[in-house]
């Protein structure tokens, strides 16, 4: 018999008045600088020290005091929706960030996220637009499992 994990959800505003994760917790380097009037710097740590934000991927800043509160599957999505807010074309999330992006079970939180080039790898110049379904392999306990979403 397969075992059901939680799904995680995304964090929302709590009764405490607690901060919590939403897409717009993301700045870009371009929010940061039009908010602190200069463009952040990361130390070797990572961190601005001079706006308490911490580098998430590149161009993409986040409240440190927000990041360390956050688990690690919420700094797993964190790390995704800056690839989508930094991308210069919206970016086809598959395997296991997809999974994370639909709410969908995981059994390991992906370390980083993974994006199709929407290129075939064949000989082009230029990234084709990736069409039809988007399929996830997931796997479990009993096997595997596909599900076009």
């Amino acid at each position: 018999m397969a075992t059901t994990y939680p799904v995680p959800q995304a964090p929302t505003v709590s009764s405490t008045g607690t901060r919590h994760l939403t897409p717009d917790s993301i700045l870009t380097t371009a929010q940061v600088r039009s908010r602190w009037g200069r463009a952040p710097r990361a130390n070797a740590d990572g961190v601005d020290e001079a706006t308490g934000l911490l580098r998430v991927s590149r161009g993409a800043w986040v409240s440190v005091a927000l990041w360390e509160s956050l688990p690690p599957w919420a700094r797993s999505l964190a790390r995704h929706y800056a690839v989508d807010k930094t991308s210069p074309q919206p970016p086809v999330f598959c395997l296991a960030s997809a999974a994370l992006l639909w709410r969908l079970p995981v059994l390991k939180v992906p370390p980083k996220p993974q994006v199709t080039s929407g290129n075939g790898g064949g000989r082009r110049r230029t990234a084709r637009p990736v069409v039809g379904k988007v399929w996830l392999w997931l796997r479990s306990l009993g096997g595997g499992v596909f599900a076009a979403l």
